[in-house]
């Protein structure tokens, strides 16, 4: 395990800093690493940013990277974290607009404006008793 070889965290620190530019940097950037670099080094609001650019995208895999994502940051069960990146206003949906005002309905009046009185079939009741 690499955080048990190196002793010093300043060196530590620096080295998840220099992988995090060489994944940035790479074609096919790997979002997971990324991402678990960002979660070592106690940065929610990095992965907020990959999180929301990567729901942004307009192909299906985007979505899907980031569910993942979000699933293997709940699997490091590190609640602090998980309430940061919850608390993120990068990730906080947009309020739906307000529905228009429904105009009130033109009430037609049946007859004289009184509900018709319901008719029983009186054979019906009758045959059931």
């Amino acid at each position: 395990n690499v955080m048990s070889l190196i002793a010093s965290k300043t060196f530590r620190e620096r080295v998840l800093q220099v992988l995090i530019e060489i994944y940035k940097t790479t074609a096919d950037v790997n979002y997971s690493a990324l991402c678990q670099c960002y979660f070592i080094l106690n940065e929610p609001s990095s992965v907020a940013q990959v999180l929301k650019d990567l729901l942004e995208r307009k192909d299906g895999q985007g979505r899907l990277l980031a569910y993942q994502i979000g699933f293997d940051v709940v699997d490091n069960e590190n609640q602090h974290f998980c309430n940061a990146l919850l608390a993120s206003s990068l990730l906080k949906l947009k309020e739906p607009p307000a529905p228009p005002a429904a105009e009130p309905a033109a009430e037609q009046p049946v007859g004289d404006g009184a509900a018709a009185p319901m008719q029983v079939d009186e054979a019906a009741g009758d045959a059931a008793a």
